[in-house]
């Protein structure tokens, strides 16, 4: 292959024969004189328009770092917001457990192995979807993965947004927004502490809470979206799962950024293993924004 160049760019209004710019003419001459056509071309060339940045919760976006969360759970210390918290390692026992509703009411940052890391209250959570959010024989651990949803308009945002925060439960406590020991501080411990340390005026103003070490956030500015099984079926066909020992390169430890940068491999390395198993007629039943995917098994 070829190439050719040339000092002086080839433009679509020379080839036309017409000639944009300003004549220049000298009045002790009758001749006059024009541009050569590259400084013509450079006159008349617009500088690039510049890059207008994003408005602020625009499109979806990721946050982890302490001073973006600060900003983003501002808004539950001016007002209570409604939540939905969700146990995943429920879903895999049964769709209906697992799945709770409660208030955020405050937060704080805490450091854990010397990083801030923001620390959320949320009400004892109620039960939701006909299941129980915590089974007498599935109490709640420390350590154990929750995801919280809720909707609350927040600095910058030209209305409500969508977030999806993913984090660890913690422990449970008690809350009290207005330290009275403390002016402008709430007050988070166990109850039987708060019950040693307060009177009982200063007790009934507080309430039991559930403590969430948040580590992402992910805001949608268009809510939650799914494509469910209907429009899926129109182009996708002869679906597989493929599950792979040991969770191959997909295996992260961390929930800090886009996990996906970590897998530089071909696609192909992993589905050429031995040792993978391959579960045929398989539908897909829903995609959903938030990174869910409902499926099924044809029997």
């Amino acid at each position: 292959v070829e190439s050719t160049s040339s000092a002086i760019p080839t433009l679509p209004f020379l080839e036309r024969g017409v000639f944009v710019g300003k004549v220049k003419a000298e009045k002790k001459k009758v001749v006059k004189k024009t541009k050569a056509a590259g400084e013509e071309a450079a006159d008349g060339a617009k500088a690039p328009a510049e890059k207008q940045p994003a408005k602020p919760f625009s499109r979806p976006e990721l946050f982890s770092k302490a001073k973006e969360l600060q900003t983003l759970f501002a808004p539950f210390r001016e007002a209570e917001v409604n939540a939905e918290i969700l146990r995943p390692r429920m879903q895999t026992e049964s769709v209906e457990n697992g799945r709770g509703q409660g208030l955020l009411c405050g937060f704080s940052f805490r450091k854990f192995k010397e990083v801030p890391k923001a620390v959320v209250f949320m009400s004892a959570p109620r039960s939701k979807g006909g299941g129980a959010f915590e089974p007498t024989d599935r109490f709640l651990t420390a350590g154990e993965q929750v995801r919280l949803t809720y909707t609350t308009t927040v600095d910058d945002s030209e209305g409500p947004v969508y977030f999806l925060a993913k984090g660890f439960f913690l422990r449970k406590s008690f809350y009290i927004k207005e330290d009275p020991n403390n002016a402008g501080k709430h007050w988070a411990g166990p109850r039987e502490e708060a019950e040693k340390k307060f009177s009982k005026d200063v007790l009934v103003r507080g309430e039991d809470i559930i403590e969430i070490r948040i580590d992402t956030v992910n805001s949608f500015p268009g809510g939650p979206g799914r494509t469910d099984g209907q429009v899926l079926e129109r182009y996708l066909s002869g679906a597989k799962l493929l599950i792979f020992p040991g969770g191959g390169g997909w295996n992260q430890k961390s929930t800090q950024g886009n996990f996906f940068d970590a897998i530089r491999d071909p696609l192909d390395k992993y589905v050429e293993r031995e040792d993978l198993k391959v579960i045929d007629n398989i539908v897909i039943d829903m995609f959903e924004n938030t990174g869910d995917i409902t499926l099924m098994i044809k029997e």
